[in-house]
């Protein structure tokens, strides 16, 4: 029978002898759980510098297809450009940082800056596999007035 031991009938009888205690069962050892062991995240870098003259598409007055031109071949430049440093797949990641840099020509506005930078953000989006919208990517934009024109790509994925 199964008594429980907390009844304090059950208590009283086995205090005065007239029934055993009811046996314990024994603990079995459990087995130790090896300890858990974490990576460092991974870390992976890229910088690339393009020669390559960007437009503010929300200034430029130009034909639709002379933008789309504009926009294709900008976005062949970056593509181009990730052959020629021999990295045609991008790595795993968690998450991605990619910081443009206008470089040459006068100062734009933060506006006018993005929309320069959205051909040469699109291909980059592509070329990582994500959508330029996604939350796994952070878009950071800079500029370097002065000098020769250019872009310089940097990216670092972790994870």
């Amino acid at each position: 029978m199964n008594f429980k031991e907390s009844d304090p009938a059950i208590r009283q009888a086995v205090e005065k002898g007239l029934i055993a205690a009811p046996e314990k069962k024994a603990k079995t050892p459990r087995a130790k759980r090896p300890p858990k062991v974490t990576a460092p995240a991974l870390r992976w870098t890229l910088d690339i510098t393009l020669p390559l003259k960007t437009v503010s598409a929300a200034n430029a007055r130009e034909h639709w297809a002379a933008r789309h031109r504009r926009v294709a071949d900008e976005r062949m430049a970056v593509r181009l450009g990730f052959s020629g440093q021999n990295v045609m797949n991008p790595p795993c990641f968690d998450s991605v940082v990619v910081k443009f840099t206008r470089l040459g020509g006068r100062r734009l506005d933060d506006d006018n800056l993005r929309s320069a930078m959205k051909g040469v953000r699109d291909a980059v989006a592509e070329w990582l596999q994500v959508d330029d919208g996604s939350d796994v990517a952070v878009w950071e934009y800079g500029q370097e007035p002065g000098g020769p024109f250019g872009v310089r790509i940097q990216i670092t994925a972790e994870g």
